[in-house]
């Protein structure tokens, strides 16, 4: 639905899916983004301190067992293979910045964890320093991304020139 650009259909269907299963945490992330997305502010912080909650209980139980946090699961639990706790935290703290809440912004981005996207990190944190006047700052945060492949050096150059746009507007 979200693909089809159905996002109140979209949110409807999160909404009945986190109620019927509260403890599905991957619903609760979409839920969370979705909001965040639809600039619902308040909601998508819950739904996404939801996620967090129930992923870090995943995680306890988990290792209470001895198995990993991603075992028979497509990889949204448990140590963040796919970004689950990423995702949540940068969502997080964008809907932070948006509040002109800049040093909780970056409390939720110093939570990532070391594992995760360096750029969409150093992005995130160029955005904060943009708004705080530091652009300078911002610009040498993201051109320091250390890069692996071609591939990542493209996401790097798209990332800056995504940075330098929206330091325009």
């Amino acid at each position: 639905l979200i693909d089809l650009d159905q996002m109140q259909l979209a949110l409807v269907q999160l909404n009945l899916l986190s109620k019927q299963n509260p403890d599905f945490a991957p619903g609760w992330l979409f839920l969370g983004l979705l909001q965040t997305d639809l600039s619902q502010f308040a909601a998508a912080e819950l739904s996404l301190q939801r996620f967090i909650k129930l992923n870090a209980s995943t995680d306890t139980t988990n290792a209470a067992n001895g198995t990993s946090g991603t075992s028979g699961t497509s990889g949204t639990s448990g140590t963040d293979a796919s970004g689950g706790l990423s995702e949540a935290y940068l969502a997080l703290s964008q809907i932070a910045q948006k509040q002109g809440q800049l040093a909780q912004a970056d409390q939720w981005l110093a939570r990532i964890p070391p594992d995760s996207d360096p750029l969409k990190i150093a992005s995130r944190r160029a955005a904060l320093l943009a708004q705080q006047g530091r652009k300078a700052e911002g610009l040498n945060l993201l051109e320091q991304v250390k890069v692996s492949n071609p591939q990542a050096a493209r996401q790097k150059t798209l990332a800056i020139s995504q940075w330098l746009r929206d330091d325009k507007q």
